[in-house]
């Protein structure tokens, strides 16, 4: 609409350019980008910015047959835990053919890893057969900028219905160094 002093109304009482401001205001100020939202991912993670070490420490798993292969005499294959750092394997952790619940004594799986916030990760729980099927592996996929072990649901990362129990410590006083590849 539009008034007798060629000035353009938009609702009626407000001036285009007020209204372009306020509209302009709102989206600015209402909208994030999508590098600063919480991520989730898998686990629920968020993200952290500066590189820094931590400790990780395999607590307890519980793992059910059903989630993993057997071999031809019925025996199950030993799971292995392996964490990937941009597609390089930093931590391998065999955890073992027992099936049911386990709890590690201390420092049985541990190790010191360096979170690097350019780095993307993956967590592989697979079992080790010579013939496996795709669908028996757990763990996950995590983008830049997002460090796999923080909040995950119960401290647990999942494959089925088999689970284990991961703690993670952040290490402020440790100077920053790169993980060792295997």
């Amino acid at each position: 609409m539009v008034n007798n002093e060629g000035e353009i109304f938009i609702l009626e009482g407000c001036k285009m350019d007020k209204f372009l401001t306020i509209v302009s205001f709102l989206f600015l100020f209402s909208c994030e980008s999508k590098n600063n939202e919480v991520a989730i991912s898998n686990s629920h993670l968020v993200k952290i910015n500066p590189p820094t070490m931590y400790a990780v420490e395999l607590v307890a798993l519980n793992f059910f047959e059903d989630d993993f292969n057997l071999n031809t005499l019925g025996n199950p294959y030993p799971v292995v835990f392996r964490l990937y750092e941009d597609g390089e394997l930093i931590w391998r952790e065999k955890l073992g053919s027992i099936r049911g619940h386990h709890e590690f004594t201390y420092n049985d799986a541990t190790a010191i890893i360096s979170y690097n916030p350019e780095s993307t990760y993956r967590i592989v729980i697979k079992d080790e057969g010579l013939i496996t099927y795709p669908n028996t592996w757990g763990g996950g996929d995590w983008d830049k900028g997002l460090w796999p072990f923080n909040h995950l649901p119960d401290n647990k990362l999942y494959k089925g219905s088999s689970w284990v129990e991961v703690r993670c410590y952040p290490l402020p006083d440790m100077k920053y160094r790169s993980n060792l590849v295997f």
